[in-house]
């Protein structure tokens, strides 16, 4: 029985989560929290193959978790990624429309709506 011999020594697995690069130029994403910025969507959408824009805002960078779950700033979230992503923009404007369809359904987010800050 044949073995590939491995190319380096047998390492620990790290398990601590990646960062995404730094970068204080980019603007903000959402205006009420700054910390999700666009080159993090961007970042995202390169490495971390999301497969949809609720994929990418949910699991990849959490800004469908903020207050406002990202209703209004789907559209600009979308054209961000669109060159990462491989969208045209009929597919931008699809998947903007299943994001906030989704926030709809699953979550009673409608237009214009201010989700209010949970007060501990």
């Amino acid at each position: 029985q044949r073995r590939v011999k491995p190319g380096r020594a047998a390492q620990a697995p790290n398990y601590a989560a990646r960062l995404f690069p730094e970068n204080q130029n980019s603007p903000p994403l959402l205006p009420d929290f700054t910390q999700i910025k666009l080159s993090d969507l961007k970042a995202a959408a390169a490495t971390e193959h999301p497969t949809s824009l609720i994929d990418l805002m949910f699991r990849r960078v959490g800004a469908g978790w903020t207050a406002t779950m990202g209703y209004a700033a789907a559209d600009q979230a979308a054209r961000t990624v669109a060159a990462e992503m491989g969208w045209d923009d009929a597919r931008v404007s699809a998947e903007v429309r299943a994001y906030r369809a989704f926030l709809e359904k699953n979550f009673l987010i409608q237009p214009g709506q201010h989700v209010p800050p949970v007060n501990p």
